[in-house]
C-alpha cells in the first residue's frame, strides 16, 4: 500500500514539475514576441490621435494603417455603394485589406 502511494505521489509530483515547466516556457516566448501587447482603450488611442497636428498626423495613421493591415466595415449601405467607396478607399490606402459585412441595419444593432 505505501508502495502504491508513493508511486502516484511521485507522478503527482512529476505532473506538476512538467505543468510548470511548460508555463514558464509560454512566459518566455510570450515575453519575446513584441506583438503581444495590451490592446489600448478608446478613449485613450483617440486623445492620442488628437495631439497630433498636420504631416506627423498622417504619418502615424498611413504606419499605424500600415502595421494593422486590414479592417472590418460593417455597413448597411446598398452594394453598388459599398463597392464605389471601397475602391476610392483601395486608392488611398492599397495596403490596407478590407473586409466588408453588409446587413439590414436593423441586424446592424
Amino acid at each position: 500500500m505505501k508502495r502504491s502511494k508513493s508511486k502516484s505521489s511521485l507522478e503527482s509530483r512529476k505532473t506538476h514539475r512538467m505543468a510548470a515547466w511548460h508555463a514558464g516556457v509560454l512566459l518566455i516566448c510570450m515575453s519575446l514576441v513584441p506583438g503581444i501587447v495590451p490592446a489600448q482603450t478608446r478613449a485613450a488611442a483617440l486623445q492620442a490621435i488628437s495631439k497630433w497636428r498636420g504631416s506627423e498626423r498622417e504619418t502615424k495613421l498611413r504606419d499605424g494603417a500600415k502595421k494593422e493591415g486590414g479592417l472590418v466595415w460593417y455597413s448597411s449601405t446598398t452594394a453598388e455603394d459599398s463597392l464605389a467607396l471601397s475602391r476610392k478607399f483601395q486608392e488611398a490606402y492599397p495596403f490596407v485589406k478590407i473586409e466588408h459585412l453588409r446587413s439590414p441595419s436593423e441586424k446592424m444593432l
